[in-house]
């Protein structure tokens, strides 16, 4: 009787993963047109991203550090061939990120969603990042302080 019980728990889990990695593809599909998106979609996307960053339980550090990087990269010499040439160099700090495990999905997002803009090197693309990476901490505070939209 008790391995049926675990037996149930295990389908269950299982389930949870593959939804979990469904939805995780999904975002990361959105993110590789980010150069691409509406001002709706992007903020959608943002919601959706710090919806599930905050379900993984990343910590509002480790999310801070992350957008931090990703607005230096922006801001730091606005020129657009300086945006490009910074993005590459945040990539790998980016990705070195997922030291802690927590942060794997947001950073398996979040590094196609900076291909996306340094291939297509536009100033829609940079324009896009920046409100996406805006938007998902903005979102991600809102939820972490107890919000709840539907």
């Amino acid at each position: 009787m008790d391995k049926g019980y675990h037996g149930h728990y295990g389908a269950r889990d299982d389930r949870r993963k593959e939804q979990t990695e469904q939805r995780k593809s999904e975002l990361i599909e959105k993110a590789k047109q980010i150069d691409k998106l509406s001002p709706e979609d992007i903020d959608n996307l943002a919601e959706q991203i710090a919806q599930f960053s905050k379900e993984k339980r990343v910590t509002k550090n480790q999310m801070r550090n992350m957008f931090d990087l990703i607005r230096r990269a922006l801001t730091e010499k606005p020129d657009k061939e300086n945006k490009k040439k910074n993005l590459l160099i945040t990539k790998p700090k980016i990705a070195y990120m997922v030291k802690e495990p927590k942060t794997r999905e947001l950073v398996d997002i979040m590094l196609p969603a900076l291909d996306a803009v340094i291939k297509s090197h536009t100033d829609a693309g940079y324009a896009n990042l920046k409100i996406l990476n805006d938007g998902i901490l903005g979102y991600f505070k809102y939820y972490e302080s107890g919000g709840e939209r539907e």
